[in-house]
């Protein structure tokens, strides 16, 4: 009998305690049994979401605000990715074309007409997900009057971003893009970020938030991987080598004009970045590869066979896609032009 009235006792308390902290179940009958109570009616609405502490918010507010997360994010999405076609030249040579998240990749092949290199329509560099090919140049160097093959470059974006920081071309003549300088100004930025906010929520409301996207996870109904792509423009350069050059040429050239960006940048802190950099460079021969992955305002760096070297250091990004880029491009300016020639087809259909 002693046992059973502490059972009993440990029970009343039990429930004393959770009458006075608001269970689950108290949260969502109360609005139904007591309507007329305001403090109630305060507790049972989103604004406890924002108001109240851990474990004290009822579970389907956090679905609730997991629906409306998803439903930004494809609001967003729409936003950001036209649904226009766009109208391109007769003469350009796209191929059938294959369909990816709702427009027409070009699959024809490019080939850089003096050295004859052809690149793929896509390749995925150093990133998970396959970059688009935007276009190809060759990198000329004159000697005594006369123009070496130093290598052969293409340039291979994510579609998404692409479309989403160069919205404002969409439709635009490649005549008129190639001396569009807001364009190029676009092209050298290393981040091209399309940001969202969002309210931040109490530790509870993100919890239950976590379970709703696992759910849908688990019955797949999953948010698009590309989502975060279509956030940000991702950009790759493909150097594929005409004739051997030895590592002491290669760094001086690419020292040439990044230790001056750098260091407009950030003084000798930038030149000690850029030296760091160089030192991962090698000798290359002809039909090696060099590439340069730009993404999320770093610079990663892939010296054919090696392993990657990641450098997260926006400036250093910036900078290199200044030398293709920028308003004195240290390649040229037919490389500059050439690599923007699939832009138009951004918007295919």
């Amino acid at each position: 009998q002693r046992a059973s009235r502490e059972v009993t006792r440990v029970i009343s308390v039990d429930l004393q305690k959770r009458r006075a902290m608001g269970s689950v179940e108290d949260g969502m009958r109360k609005p139904l049994l007591n309507d007329g109570d305001d403090d109630t009616k305060k507790k049972s609405t989103c604004y406890s979401i924002f108001c109240n502490g851990l474990g004290t918010t009822p579970f389907y507010y956090g679905y609730a605000y997991g629906a409306l997360t998803l439903l930004v994010l494809y609001l967003a999405m729409k936003t950001l990715s036209p649904e226009e076609a766009t109208t391109v030249a007769a003469s350009a040579d796209y191929g059938d074309g294959v369909v990816r998240g709702g427009y027409r990749w070009p699959t024809a092949p490019m080939v850089e007409p003096i050295s004859k290199t052809s690149f793929p329509f896509e390749s995925k560099g150093l990133s998970p997900e396959a970059g688009m090919l935007l276009g190809v140049a060759i990198r000329l160097k004159k000697v005594v009057g006369v123009n070496f093959k130093v290598y052969a470059v293409g340039l291979y974006v994510n579609p998404a971003g692409a479309r989403s920081a160069l919205k404002e071309h969409q439709g635009e003549a490649l005549d008129s893009l190639r001396t569009n300088s807001k364009l190029f100004s676009k092209m050298t930025n290393s981040n091209n970020f399309r940001s969202l906010f969002l309210p931040i929520p109490p530790p509870s409301v993100i919890f239950h938030c976590f379970v709703f996207l696992h759910l849908l996870d688990c019955v797949c109904l999953r948010v698009p991987n590309n989502v975060t792509q279509q956030l940000l423009c991702r950009k790759t350069l493909e150097l594929r080598f005409l004739r051997s050059v030895g590592k002491e040429k290669l760094v001086e050239t690419f020292n040439e004009g990044l230790a001056v960006r750098m260091r407009k940048a950030l003084g000798m802190q930038g030149v000690t970045i850029v030296e760091e950099f160089l030192n991962h460079f090698g000798d290359m021969s002809a039909g090696q590869t060099l590439i340069f992955h730009i993404e999320k305002g770093s610079l990663s760096i892939k010296v054919h066979n090696k392993e990657a070297v990641k450098f997260s250091s926006p400036e250093l990004a910036s900078s290199m896609l200044d030398l293709y880029f920028g308003e004195q491009p240290t390649v040229g300016e037919d490389v500059k032009k050439n690599l923007i020639e699939r832009v138009p087809a951004l918007w295919l259909k």
